[in-house]
């Protein structure tokens, strides 16, 4: 009896301590999942998300992307977060940086807007989003927003366009979720508009790609409700203010 007690005891403080752990929520990708850490550190602590219950880990990396695996090997780099500390979530923003020439492993060039291109661009997000969910976790990906460039802006749209094809038949868990936008009346693109208080404020940074403070912040409120869904999705529950628990 006492046995029994003392193993009953011993399973109830083991899933104690496991529901104590932080849910921890990997930020990867470029500038813009940088950004997007911010405004979901901001927002969760504005929301007073309790540090024992939630981790906002910063993996993103400045100036990467799925083009250029030479600079910057994002499957190498998933696979040490992943073994360092498994996430909860893989929440990643990318692309920013993938409107040029696609390097190989042998170091020659794919033309940017070829269809060897596209096609091996269609391997790289598939094999991003195969390490990115190796652990298990679920993965939640973000399209590229408007862009003031109109090429660069057509770029994002084939870009987002893969993003959402493969994230379909992929072998993991993947969630892709369409951009937020703002655009003037008249269809172009538009730089001021509501803050999260309504006031009329710069949203866009003056390199017509980026968010102001304030523009990240309208941004991460918009995807709240998609990452809730996915942590409640991965069982992931936390308390009611926080990202509506």
């Amino acid at each position: 009896m006492k046995l029994g007690v003392l193993t009953a005891l011993a399973a109830s403080l083991m899933l104690s301590a496991a529901q104590a752990a932080p849910a921890a929520i990997a930020f990867v990708g470029d500038s813009m999942a940088d950004g997007l850490w911010g405004a979901f550190f901001r927002l969760t602590g504005n929301q007073h998300c309790s540090p024992d219950e939630l981790s906002l880990v910063r993996d993103a990396r400045n100036g990467s992307g799925l083009a250029r695996p030479d600079h910057f090997d994002w499957n190498t780099e998933l696979d040490g977060i992943i073994a360092k500390t498994p996430p909860a979530l893989v929440f990643a923003s990318i692309g920013l940086n993938d409107d040029q020439d696609l390097t190989l492993a042998d170091k020659s060039k794919l033309r940017l807007g070829s269809d060897a291109w596209l096609k091996q661009y269609r391997q790289n997000v598939d094999d991003f989003y195969a390490h990115a969910g190796a652990g298990g976790a679920p993965v939640m990906i973000i399209g590229l927003p408007n862009l003031r460039d109109q090429k660069a802006d057509e770029q994002a749209r084939l870009v987002n366009g893969i993003f959402a094809d493969e994230a379909k038949s992929a072998k993991v868990a993947v969630t892709y979720v369409e951009p937020w936008t703002m655009k003037n009346d008249d269809g172009s693109f538009a730089s001021f508009g509501p803050d999260l208080n309504g006031r009329t404020v710069q949203i866009r940074a003056p390199d017509g790609v980026h968010f102001t403070q304030a523009g990240y912040d309208v941004l991460a409120k918009y995807l709240e409700p998609a990452l809730s869904k996915e942590l409640a999705a991965a069982h992931i529950h936390l308390s009611d203010a926080c990202l509506g628990g």
